[in-house]
């Protein structure tokens, strides 16, 4: 279940220009399966090259594959300045980083492109989680359950009070929700002009966002991704 706030950010074109960039050689033909063994980050500074020399080795082979030129160093460059915009301004004060969730992060999308690792949803997902708060069960929080110890979850009644809570049990179809507090089962999300716990989409249905759909992928229309093309055509950078 996602809540009504959209938990990525997008990178379309800056990537484009990487790809339309210089060819590589056959000799880095492997960098998709060695991705992978990017270092892991310890620190929050270290989130940004690590992503980035990992997601753009993947891309190699993936743009290679649809006939798209792609320039790694170019790539790594751009990938990294944005990642740190959008970590950095994010990371609040009193937190902890989590080296196993960015970890997790790093290796999820560096094997993404080549099929090999976890689904879309999930490899985003994993990016989610790069910190964690110290409030307790009725505890203020922000809006995002990062705040909270692990376990708890942020939810906001109906005057948009958030505390820090139990994680509520998930609503069934045609149930009123809102957002964290009032969640829909799997299978389900909270429609935003009703407040309603509906189905989500099957694959070409009309859709505004991701989760409205089974697939978790929405390009106007519900859609099952289509790697390693649909990278190329439009990189995708999480980071909550």
């Amino acid at each position: 279940m996602r809540s009504l706030k959209k938990s990525a950010w997008f990178v379309g074109g800056v990537l484009l220009a990487a790809c339309a960039g210089k060819s590589v050689d056959a000799g880095n033909a492997g960098n998709a399966g060695n991705a992978g063994n990017a270092n892991s980050p310890q620190t929050a500074e270290q989130v940004p090259d690590a992503f980035a020399k990992g997601y753009c080795q993947s891309l190699v082979d993936c743009c290679r594959t649809v006939g798209t030129a792609f320039d790694e160093s170019a790539c790594e460059q751009t990938v990294s300045v944005l990642v740190r915009s959008e970590l950095v301004p994010r990371f609040p004060s009193g937190h902890d980083f989590v080296p196993e969730a960015a970890a997790e992060c790093v290796r999820d999308w560096s094997l993404l492109c080549g099929g090999t690792g976890p689904s879309y949803d999930d490899s985003r997902e994993a990016c989610s989680h790069l910190y964690r708060g110290h409030a307790a069960i009725g505890d203020r929080c922000s809006g995002g359950s990062d705040d909270c110890l692990p376990g708890l979850d942020c939810q906001s009644d109906a005057v948009g009070n958030a505390t820090c809570q139990t994680p509520a049990a998930g609503l069934a179809i045609g149930t009123g929700c809102w957002g964290s507090a009032l969640p829909c089962a799997a299978g389900a999300y909270c429609e935003s002009s009703t407040m309603m716990c509906t189905a989500q989409l099957n694959n070409g249905a009309s859709c505004g966002i991701d989760y409205e759909c089974q697939s978790q992928f929405c390009d106007r229309v519900c859609k099952t991704p289509a790697w390693p093309a649909a990278l190329c055509a439009a990189p995708y950078v999480p980071m909550n």
